[in-house]
């Protein structure tokens, strides 16, 4: 069953074949252009020739081909959602029904206004900007950050409402994030002290980092943690699976 998409009121899936589907329009910012594509098991779908891309899983499991090699990649709700980028065009075979979220780097990463989809960036802490509204498809949220250089995202750890979440939607999530542009850390913290931190972890284009999260009889819970960004600053995706179990 095809999942539904929420969120800016001009995103619709586009049927291409029987049982592959592509999100349009697609986002753009920073030189990328991204949307969901949703594959019915044994289904293919061949990303744009020339561009590099990077894969994000969401749900399912799938296979990717190139000029050199093929690759699996994997997604499980709260356990694991893998990412993977391609310096050119790849193949994706779906080996169960599949969510993946494409992302396309046409270049030009000094554009900043979101284009396709009806969405803006909106500034809920100072230097720090995120696309609004948040794309929704089969209990995943979807959107963008940018925080400026060497800029401390904000320490937290979502046991209480953060700002930016707050909505009729505000339930438990596990979080990750992809790297885009710039250059970073997520950074885990004993206090709310920057000077307490005990754990840095380099994001690097085109990866994720390690679930912060852990999960128990239906209970989610972080570390303290912060996105802290260097000198570029940063462009990522932050993904929330509201599917708990």
């Amino acid at each position: 069953m095809v999942p539904q998409l929420i969120g800016p009121r001009n995103i619709r899936w586009r049927t291409l074949d029987e049982g592959v589907l592509l999100s349009e329009p697609g986002l753009g910012t920073h030189g990328y252009e991204m949307s969901v594509l949703f594959l019915a098991r044994g289904k293919t779908y061949q990303t744009e020739a020339g561009l590099p891309v990077i894969v994000n899983m969401l749900r399912g499991r799938v296979t990717t081909f190139d000029a050199q090699m093929q690759r699996g990649l994997y997604a499980s709700p709260c356990k694991q959602y893998d990412v993977a980028s391609y310096r050119n065009s790849i193949n994706i075979r779906a080996e169960d029904d599949a969510l993946v979220f494409l992302c396309s780097d046409r270049g030009s990463p000094h554009t900043f206004a979101p284009t396709g989809l009806d969405a803006q960036w909106i500034q809920p802490a100072p230097d720090c900007y995120r696309t609004d509204p948040k794309i929704e498809v089969d209990d995943i949220r979807i959107n963008l950050w940018y925080l400026t250089p060497n800029k401390n995202g904000g320490i937290h750890n979502h046991a209480e409402n953060q700002g930016h979440n707050i909505g009729d939607r505000n339930a438990q999530f596990v979080e990750w994030h992809t790297q885009l542009r710039g250059n970073g850390w997520m950074v885990k913290y004993h206090s709310q002290d920057e000077g307490s931190e005990y754990e840095r972890i380099a994001m690097k284009i085109g990866q994720a980092h390690p679930l912060f999260s852990t999960v128990r009889d239906g209970v989610v819970s972080y570390p303290l943690h912060a996105y802290v960004t260097g000198h570029l600053g940063a462009l990522f995706i932050a993904f929330e699976d509201l599917r708990i179990s």
